[in-house]
């Protein structure tokens, strides 16, 4: 700014006041048109260089949001689907804790994946016969046995006819 004005406001009561308002219009004029100018330009740049700003912000709004938002349901309906899957063989991968399970509690894990693994009257396995398999298994594996694991000791110790139903579960899974 080229020099500091100081515009007076008009008072009601004085007209003394009056003319002290006009005169620094009068003397002052040209400063107050420079004043105003810069003021102008410096509005007109921000109004430049905020409309990319602006720009970015719809642009956020009206695709990035929007695709962001879109992905996050998406994930979630298949996370959600995932979860719903995987359940019925949350318990295979800890067969170790079978055996100390509550005998109700396994039974509903085995019988909600015979479900699961069952096509109307066809069923690939047999839920009281898993509940006794594991029960043993989970007497014969280490403690921290993953489900790989399980399933290999079943094949090199030939027990395919001892755990069929274990051996299908685990397959499967």
């Amino acid at each position: 700014m080229c020099c500091k004005l100081t515009v007076k406001s008009l008072s009601d009561t004085r007209w003394e006041s009056h003319v002290n308002a006009v005169s620094a219009l009068k003397t002052g004029l040209k400063g107050i048109y420079s004043a105003l100018k810069e003021v102008l330009q410096k509005d007109s740049l921000t109004r430049i260089t905020a409309e990319p700003v602006d720009a970015k912000k719809k642009f956020k709004i009206k695709f990035f949001d929007i695709l962001i938002t879109t992905a996050i349901a998406s994930m979630k309906g298949r996370f959600e689907s995932f979860t719903s899957i995987f359940e019925p063989f949350e318990f295979l991968y800890n067969i170790k804790e079978c055996d100390e399970m509550k005998e109700k509690q396994l039974k509903e894990k085995c019988r909600s994946l015979e479900k699961t693994l069952s096509d109307k009257e066809n069923k690939d396995i047999e839920a009281e016969e898993l509940e006794i398999e594991l029960k043993l298994l989970s007497r014969k594996i280490e403690e921290d046995s993953t489900p790989e694991t399980v399933f290999k000791y079943i094949y090199n110790n030939n027990f395919e006819e001892l755990f069929p139903n274990a051996l299908i579960a685990l397959r499967v899974l």
